[in-house]
């Protein structure tokens, strides 16, 4: 009796905090027990719902997932954690694919859904308005982000398998919501009872002013398609915005972790809030699009705003974002499966019809347009294996749910002939058993799926990579152990047992890369070639944002040498040449790519054109002779060194390096002065960066007091700034 003489604040606190204890204890056991977590804590919760409903823990469903809650705090999140790591570039190249997954294969599905189940349940004596079905088709064809994107990232699927999917899933939810609310708002129009959901702002008042002059015919379809055009359109342009303001404001203030990554927090909910308001009072905006495109204009062009040391913790922070607002959404859904009063006897057999049909559905939405896309060959082609797998992984989650719950409970048609449950109830009960299904079945299945399709087996480059890696690793250990027997840390009987097994190891892959050459006859040196290329070609990635995080080159230089190498590592992986050839000599660029790019330079500071040139040599010059370490070290290898494909790397480099040196002498020749104090002040800049170094190094021995620590990390900053 204690819990009724507590605040509801306290009991909520408790069951908040509760909960995420729980949430954390099961993320760790389904982890060790290699089961879906998403599963595994939904479970959990509706286990922890009944344990509440029979009086064992009474204060623990204090806590529930509400709409607001989850539109307003926890989606949000989770949309900007997943748009804020998608390179836009990456997706512009995939945008035919995601834009007809999120868009035209969402209205397909949920015309599919709405089609069969009217004529299905007619059949079985269930009279169900068309339009009431279409209503449940636009909510449930909608991939639920935070069931979907937390499972698919812990599966080996191809890089760009899962770009597409998550590309969809982003732009997926407000599309769903946007043709959700139309729809909704063509049955309040015909409804009786209810609170209207869908009020009288500026754009109504504006719309019906033409009413007269359309026809009550064409009027309804066209303010709805306006509507959902608004949405998508507002959406897009107010994120970017506010991505770009805040982006700004960002580049304002340097090495403050907690100010940088709280105003990222504030972005997510801000565009969300602000979207939402635009939306209610003047036109049709989707929060939901708003903020992935704010998240992902932070994440691209704010990327680079953001002070370098910040950077490196900013993906963690929303990593830790993610995985509670993850954690506590699956466990709140499972809690609110049971707490949610449904009479499930007398709906059971709709249930049953409307689980297969949204999964029909689901297939002919993308087989259908990936059978089109593929036709016309605008994209790299996607494999009907991937279609398998998108096609049966779309799950359905919270949102689904939160969206029927918006629907008005005494909302009434008048062809509704159904008087013994009301069209809100009707709807949720087929919701959660789809939702149930999904949760339940398709996260345990989708494992075997992606294996029986071989969607997750090593490709050629990785195959070679596998034994490489091995092959450096032992290697590296042998010559470990042998220091450790100098300096007498191990007796002898102890090195001859680990350097049998690394040797052991050693022999196992050597006979490993003997398979792999057989395997792939002559093409296999050509492997070798393209994997040495690669492994180049991401050193010099490697050191390009290292000299960018220590503030040696400003960003319009390293967004260029960037590019470029990007651009090789993409041939590269294509099977192509590293550089381009005379007849090639322009990549090329989708619309939407050149588009993207005209505005972000109109937005970059310029910077002196001698200065520029530079910088963009020198530091060319240094990420080339950090590639040429690693090759000669990678040569080391016996039966990679050996080879004249090897060899013909470390000659191209060769001749990287001395072309950037010929031009850096040729611009010293006609900028000499200049060029001599741009020098000394890069000289002395990486000296800052060395002592920087050093201090971490002597103040995580302790060899100094955080005092001195601060003052010296004043002092350099001071001069940084000079």
């Amino acid at each position: 009796m204690i819990f009724c003489y507590m605040s509801i604040f306290f009991l909520s606190t408790a069951s908040f905090i509760v909960l995420l204890m729980v949430a954390s204890g099961v993320s760790y056991l389904a982890r060790r027990w290699k089961l879906p977590s998403t599963a595994v804590l939904v479970a959990a919760g509706m286990l922890i719902a009944y344990g509440a409903k029979y009086g064992i823990i009474p204060f623990i469903d204090d806590f529930e997932l509400t709409p607001e809650l989850l539109f307003y705090v926890f989606l949000p999140i989770l949309l900007f954690e997943s748009a804020y790591t998608v390179r836009y570039k990456e997706l512009l190249r995939n945008i035919r694919s995601i834009s007809a997954l999120a868009i035209v294969s969402l209205i397909i599905s949920a015309f599919c859904i709405a089609i069969g189940l009217q004529y299905i349940f007619g059949w079985l004596g269930f009279q169900v308005p068309f339009i009431v079905m279409l209503l449940f088709g636009t909510l449930i064809s909608s991939t639920d982000t935070a069931a979907a994107l937390s499972i698919f990232k812990e599966l080996g699927v191809p890089r760009r398998l899962n770009l597409i999917f998550e590309g969809e899933s982003l732009f997926n939810d407000g599309t769903a919501i946007a043709l959700f609310l139309v729809v909704l708002g063509v049955i309040e129009s015909h409804a009786s009872g209810g609170v209207p959901m869908i009020h009288t702002n500026l754009y109504e008042h504006t719309i019906r002013m033409f009413a007269g002059t359309i026809g009550d015919t064409w009027f309804p379809i066209i303010k709805w398609t306006i509507s959902l055009g608004s949405m998508i359109v507002f959406g897009i342009i107010i994120g970017a915005c506010a991505g770009i303001i805040f982006s700004k404001v960002i580049q304002k203030i340097r090495n403050d972790s907690y100010l940088e990554i709280t105003l990222s927090l504030a972005l997510a909910h801000a565009t969300f809030l602000v979207a939402e308001l635009i939306n209610h009072y003047f036109i049709p905006v989707s929060g939901i699009i708003a903020t992935v495109a704010a998240a992902m204009v932070l994440g691209n062009y704010g990327r680079y705003k953001i002070s370098p040391k910040v950077e490196e913790v900013m993906e963690r922070y929303w990593g830790f974002f993610a995985f509670v607002t993850n954690s506590l959404v699956f466990i709140l859904v499972g809690m609110m499966l049971v707490n949610l009063e449904v009479n499930w006897r007398p709906l059971l057999l709709p249930i049953l019809i409307t689980i297969p049909v949204v999964i029909l559905a689901r297939a002919i939405s993308v087989y259908s347009v990936f059978g089109f896309l593929n036709f016309l060959k605008k994209e790299e082609r996607v494999p009907r294996s991937w279609q398998h797998v998108l096609s049966w992984w779309a799950l359905r989650g919270g949102l689904a749910v939160m969206m029927v719950l918006l629907i008005p409970t005494g909302i009434i048609l008048p062809e509704w002939q159904l008087q013994w449950v009301l069209i809100r109830d009707f709807l949720l009960s087929l919701t959660l058993g789809t939702v149930i299904f999904s949760i339940f079945v398709k996260t345990i299945t989708i494992a075997p799926l992606i294996r029986h399709f071989w969607i997750d087996k090593l490709h050629d480059i990785e195959e070679f990579e596998y034994v490489e890696g091995r092959i450096l690793v032992a290697s590296e250990a042998l010559a470990k152990i042998s220091k450790i027997r100098e300096g007498g840390y191990i007796d002898s009987i102890e090195a001859d047992t680990l350097t049998k097994k690394y040797q052991k190891t050693l022999s196992q892959t050597q006979v490993d890369a003997q398979w792999l050459m057989e395997k792939h006859g002559e093409n296999f040196w050509m492997l070798v070639q393209r994997v040495a290329t690669l492994h180049a070609l991401g050193i010099e990635k490697y050191w390009l944002r290292h000299m960018y995080k220590s503030g040696e080159i400003p960003e319009i230089v390293f967004k260029r040498i960037m590019k470029r190498v990007v651009l090789q590592i993409r041939r590269v992986e294509r099977g192509e040449s590293q550089i381009l050839t005379v007849k090639n000599i322009k990549p090329k660029t989708d619309i939407f790519e050149q588009i993207t790019e005209y505005i972000i330079d109109r937005l970059e500071p310029k910077i002196d054109p001698i200065k520029e040139q530079y910088l963009e040599i020198r530091t060319i010059h240094i990420i080339i002779e950090k590639a040429l370490e690693w090759l000669t070290e990678l040569g080391n290898i016996d039966f990679i060194g050996q080879r004249e494909e090897f060899r013909q790397v470390i000659a191209l480099y060769e001749w990287f390096r001395n072309h950037a040196e010929r031009e850096r002498r040729l611009l010293f020749r006609t900028h000499k002065d200049f060029l001599k104090k741009l020098s000394a002040s890069l000289t002395e800049k990486s000296l800052l960066v060395v002592e920087e170094a050093i201090l971490a190094d002597l103040a995580a021995k302790e060899i100094i007091s955080p005092k001195l620590v601060l003052k010296f990390q004043k002092n350099i900053g001071a001069r940084m700034e000079k």
